[in-house]
């Protein structure tokens, strides 16, 4: 069995290295959905602007966490790339799940 242990480093720090707001950001949105957000903003004690910005800012460092490369050395690739590489073995219990109907696709009477 092998352990790939990888070690992740983002640069999203960088963005917060000034408080400074000088950018404007504007967008066309239906009325109901503004309705939600305004609710969710009170709710919360914040300005709509500090919501939607904050929410846009968490939305976009998921998107860019779930795009970084992970790099290894040559060893630990190949040790992982000759494992992969292996026929797989046949799973009994496996084949038997795989077999089956799903509870959602099944009828319900």
């Amino acid at each position: 069995m092998y352990c790939l242990y990888i070690v992740a480093t983002t640069q999203f720090g960088e963005l917060a290295l000034t408080d400074a707001k000088t950018e404007n950001f504007a967008a066309r949105i239906a009325a109901d959905d503004l309705s939600i957000i305004k609710r969710a903003a009170r709710i919360s004690g914040r300005s709509v602007s500090s919501f939607v910005v904050s929410a846009a800012k968490r939305q976009a460092e998921e998107t860019l966490r779930e795009q970084i490369l992970i790099e290894v050395e040559g060893s630990i690739f190949d040790a992982l790339d000759e494992r992969l590489s292996q026929p797989g073995s046949h799973n009994p219990e496996l084949a038997k799940l795989l077999g089956e109907k799903a509870p959602w696709n099944e009828a319900t009477g």
